[in-house]
């Protein structure tokens, strides 16, 4: 990781002495990442499912020429996915739970609601691009593609959740935990120059990552129940340890820069 580092650091102070000519140019782009693989998935089948939906990213990119149809490139983006709080209730609502009361019991618990939260996505990636052009005649259209490879630092969702029904209440906690990881992107569009200094830009990228580990997460699991003995009932269970998880997703991009 920190050989990663340190060759992304050097790839960035190249591009700021790069930018001394007019060969340069920079674009502000967003998108909405769809998670794929297991950061898409949504089961309790894998302890690797992370529960992510449709989110939005946000992105800014530097580029220095350096031949005719080559550019290096350097990316920072930043990328929100909510958590899948459907799935999420469904799950809980469709399991059976045995706990430890007196006596030993298994009961279901229903009517789950959980919190509203996101994966939070933020990398620095260095790399390459490609550019061709698809209309010679006006040489305003281009078609490029771009791999690039760097570091991800995410931060896990703090996942809440809580059910009230007939004669029990229950209560999850997960804690949130971050890490870096090594990260790639790969990405293939269109660029438009609408005038010699200003453009446009349109792409499709996959952007994937390492196993992440996250350290020290908490699951905290508490019930007050009501048996038909007419007296309350209490069972909590806590435990701490590790998690691994890839990160990936595919977005679909549109922004605009700027030629310098």
């Amino acid at each position: 990781m920190k050989r990663v580092i340190s060759t992304t650091a050097i790839l960035v102070l190249s591009f700021a002495s790069f930018s001394q000519s007019k060969k340069n140019s920079c674009s502000f782009s967003f998108g909405s990442p769809i998670p794929v693989g297991a950061f898409g998935k949504s089961s309790f089948s894998s302890v690797n499912d992370g529960f992510a939906k449709i989110g939005i990213k946000g992105a800014f990119s530097y580029e220095r020429k350096i031949k005719h149809s080559f550019a290096i490139s350097s990316l920072v983006y930043a990328q929100l996915n909510p958590i899948n709080t459907g799935a999420l209730q469904n799950g809980f609502s469709d399991r059976r739970y045995s706990i430890t009361l007196n006596p030993l019991e298994s009961i279901s618990i229903t009517n789950w609601n959980f919190e509203k939260k996101n994966w939070l996505n933020v990398g620095l990636l260095v790399g390459g691009t490609n550019e061709f052009s698809i209309d010679k005649k006006k040489g305003n259209l281009f078609f490029n593609v771009k791999t690039l490879i760097g570091i991800n630092y995410s931060k896990s969702p703090k996942i809440i959740g809580k059910s009230d029904a007939n004669n029990t209440k229950a209560y999850y906690e997960q804690t949130s935990s971050s890490s870096f990881g090594l990260a790639y992107l790969f990405s293939s569009g269109i660029k438009y120059n609408y005038s010699k200094k200003y453009f446009f830009v349109f792409d499709l990228q996959y952007l994937g990552t390492t196993q992440i580990k996250f350290k020290n997460i908490t699951e905290t699991f508490s019930v007050l129940h009501l048996p038909t003995s007419g007296l309350y009932q209490t069972f909590e269970s806590k435990k701490t340890g590790n998690s691994m998880q890839s990160i990936s997703a595919l977005n679909i991009n549109i922004g605009a820069g700027i030629n310098f």
